[in-house]
């Protein structure tokens, strides 16, 4: 059986093993339609995802003094809220109402007035682990 696919394969004759379902097909349309509008809202905003890249977490006084201040247990954690705050108001313009509500939940929750300071780092993680995420992309 595989010999004889192989050799419809060479000829051009290959057929697909099972016919795709059209609410499959209508699903995975949708699915990269949504991915390259995703793709093109992240390019044109990237000037100003680097801009709060560089000023909240490649700064010396944005990641590593927020970690810092949180293992001193310092209240100067307040100051990661700012930061959060931006990141999400930028996600926000570039695909309104999308954010993930998992990590919608965690941001919430450290930016609350009354958050805790582990809360607050946690919500900063999570933005600079999606900037990772992107960053490899």
């Amino acid at each position: 059986m595989k010999r004889a696919r192989k050799r419809e394969k060479k000829r051009g004759k290959a057929e697909p093993l099972a016919e795709v379902p059209a609410s499959v097909r209508r699903y995975w349309d949708r699915y990269e339609r949504n991915q390259r509008n995703l793709l093109q809202a992240v390019k044109t905003h990237m000037p100003e995802l680097k801009d709060w890249a560089s000023t909240n977490i490649e700064s010396m006084w944005g990641y590593e003094d927020g970690i810092y201040r949180f293992y001193h247990h310092s209240f100067k954690v307040e100051g990661l809220k700012g930061p959060v705050k931006q990141a999400i108001d930028l996600f926000h313009g570039i695909r309104p109402g999308k954010l993930n509500p998992d990590y919608e939940a965690i941001a919430r929750a450290g930016t609350t007035e009354d958050a805790r300071r582990s809360d607050i780092v946690a919500a900063f993680l999570a933005m600079e682990k999606a900037r990772e995420k992107e960053k490899a992309r």
